[in-house]
This record gives C-alpha cells, sequence and structure tokens, in this order.
C-alpha cells in the first residue's frame, strides 16, 4: 500500500506540473488531455485561453511555434485560432501559452498532429472509470492503469470516457485520474458523471461541457446528462449540433442514458437533428437490458459495462456508419484485442 501511495503522489507530482499547483486548469482552458485538438500539419487548433498569449507545440524532440491570432470573448477571455507549420511531424504534443507576462503554462497532450485520417478507424468507449483518491486508490487505479496500457497496444485511433470518472468529484481524485489519462498514447475524450460534478470542480480539470470535438470528417459531441433541465446545456448543445451538421458522422457520448435525462437535450440529439450514434455507460454490477438501442426510433444508443471491471467497446467507423465490433465472451480483460464489447 504504501508503495501506491508513493507511485500516485508521483503521478500527481507530474499531473500539476503542467496544469496549477492543484492540478487544474491555469492560461489555457482548451484544448487539454480530456478534449484535444486533433489536427493534420498545417491544420488550425482553436484555443481559449484566460490571457492572450503566444502559442508552441512542444513534442517530438522539438518547439514549434504556432501562427495564431485572437479574439476577445465574453468573461474576459481569448479565443485564439493557431495554424501549425505544414511540415510538423505526426505525434503528441503540449500545448504552450507564453503571454506577455511570461509566465508559461503548458496544457499536455493537448495537440495530436496526424499526417492523414483514415476512411475506416476504430474508436474505443469506456466508462465508469471510478478512481477513487488516497488510501482507497488502489483498485481503480490499478484498472484504469491496465485499461489505458491495453489501449496503447491496441487498434484504437480515439477513445471517448464517460463519467463517473472519479469516485467523488474530489481535487485528489481528479489528479489521480489525470496522472494515469496522461499516459494515453492516442486522443483521449471525456465527459463528467454525477459523482464528477458532486463537488463543482470538474469544469475547473477538463473545461467546460458541452463541447464538440472534431476527429477527421467526423465529429465527438461531449455533454452531460445530469445537467439541469432547461438550463445552458440545451442552447449550447443545439448550437453545436449546428456546428458539427458537416460531419460525415456526429458520435454523442455521455454519462447514462435514462428515460428522465433533460427532455431538450434529449429532443436536440435524437429528434430535431439527431446524432449518428450515442455512446452511455452502464452502472456497475447492472448489467443491461439491451446493449444496443433506440430511443426515439432514430439514434442508435449503445452501452458499455464499467472499466473499472475491466470492459471496453470497440466501434469501427467508416462509410457504412459507425457499427459496434463483433462481441467477444462476457468476461472483463484488458486485452481489446478479445474484450470488444458487451
Amino acid at each position: 500500500m504504501t508503495r501506491r501511495i508513493a507511485a500516485l503522489a508521483l503521478l500527481m507530482a507530474a499531473t500539476a506540473s503542467a496544469r496549477q499547483p492543484d492540478g487544474t486548469l491555469d492560461v489555457i482552458v482548451t484544448p487539454n488531455s480530456g478534449q484535444p485538438a486533433v489536427v493534420t500539419p498545417g491544420g488550425v487548433v482553436e484555443a481559449v485561453l484566460t490571457q492572450e498569449a503566444a502559442l508552441q507545440l512542444v513534442g517530438e524532440g522539438r518547439t514549434l511555434a504556432v501562427a495564431s491570432e485572437s479574439r476577445t470573448l465574453p468573461g474576459g477571455r481569448f479565443a485564439v485560432r493557431g495554424t501549425l507549420p505544414a511540415d510538423t511531424p505526426p505525434g503528441s504534443y503540449d500545448l504552450q501559452a507564453t503571454p506577455d507576462s511570461g509566465r508559461s503554462d503548458v496544457s499536455s497532450r493537448a495537440v495530436f498532429v496526424r499526417a492523414a485520417f483514415d476512411e475506416y478507424y476504430l474508436l474505443a468507449h469506456i466508462a465508469d472509470t471510478r478512481v477513487g483518491a488516497g488510501e482507497d486508490a488502489g483498485a481503480s487505479l490499478d484498472m484504469f492503469r491496465q485499461t489505458i496500457d491495453a489501449l496503447n497496444d491496441g487498434p484504437a485511433s480515439a477513445v471517448l470516457i464517460s463519467g463517473d470518472l472519479t469516485a467523488d468529484g474530489s481535487a485528489e481524485a481528479f489528479r489521480a485520474f489525470l496522472g494515469v489519462l496522461d499516459t494515453c498514447r492516442i486522443p483521449t475524450f471525456v465527459t463528467p458523471g454525477s459523482r464528477d460534478q458532486s463537488q463543482g470542480i470538474y469544469s475547473r480539470f477538463f473545461g467546460p461541457v458541452p463541447y464538440a470535438a472534431s476527429f477527421g470528417e467526423d465529429a465527438f459531441l461531449g455533454f452531460d446528462t445530469e445537467a439541469s433541465p432547461l438550463g445552458p446545456q440545451d442552447a449550447r448543445l443545439q448550437v453545436l449540433r449546428r456546428e458539427v451538421k458537416p460531419a460525415r458522422w456526429a458520435i454523442a457520448f455521455g454519462h447514462r442514458y435514462r428515460a428522465g435525462m433533460p427532455m431538450r437535450t434529449q429532443l436536440v440529439l435524437f429528434v430535431d437533428d439527431p446524432v449518428d450514434h450515442a455512446l452511455f455507460g452502464v452502472s456497475a454490477g447492472n448489467p443491461p437490458p439491451s446493449a444496443e438501442f433506440s430511443p426515439w426510433g432514430t439514434t442508435t444508443v449503445s452501452l458499455t459495462r464499467s472499466a473499472a471491471k475491466g470492459f471496453i467497446k470497440l466501434l469501427g467507423v467508416s462509410l457504412r456508419g459507425v457499427q459496434v465490433r463483433e462481441p467477444a465472451p462476457e468476461a472483463p480483460s484488458p486485452d481489446i484485442g478479445q474484450t470488444t464489447g458487451e
């Protein structure tokens, strides 16, 4: 146990070095390791900053200046649009922002550069990692680490992670989660669960929800299934859905699908302009009555069992659509070459 806690402390220290000392976001709000930008060389990265700053990519043994322009957002933040050099080598990069004050901020694993986007790729979905903190961190943290190791060794091009990310929504638990998340070698997109929002600090670690992210011709929509009915999410989600309308496929993901989920959210995603596929987690120990269904007769909803129990789902994304890979026998396993479904 002592060794495990020491390892956890090292992970927290590594995470905090790229953010504020408590692990929360600093000058760079987005992109970050839970809402990364995935682009090709010469592509555009859009960042939200708390201060006006110059941007650089740090990785692959070099630091690259990013030609950028900014505009002021409501609330005093800045939207910065940066163009990557056309010869940027593919790889994973930290994003560095240097304000005029000279105090730099680094957002780890914020930008992934790909040589090209494939017409067909595999997308992984995990849910309910429920990483704990302190003395209770052991089992959940070990399983999450095994899951990330499996993703690093597997064929997936990106992973969507639905909450509950943590067991209690505490800063300590988020730091532990980040310490493992940032060992992943592919882009990781996260959304909160009810536990993650319980202390009201999720956005300080991962930025706002809902959000949209581009992945080649496709788009991911991350949202909060526990958001208040008729709250600000509904209007924002509708705007985001319209923005990603040109995408080949729009894939939404969140914590739980419940009939009592905010009705306006459901109407936006499944009725007004239905997304092509939606992914949700399932409570640990409560297998779903069906792994796939269409609650409104349009969008296919897929449910993924708890990553805390070792489950991973793989989906094939191609010109034909988004399809769950043929499931393997139902048995938790960190080998995603074998465990591809429920």
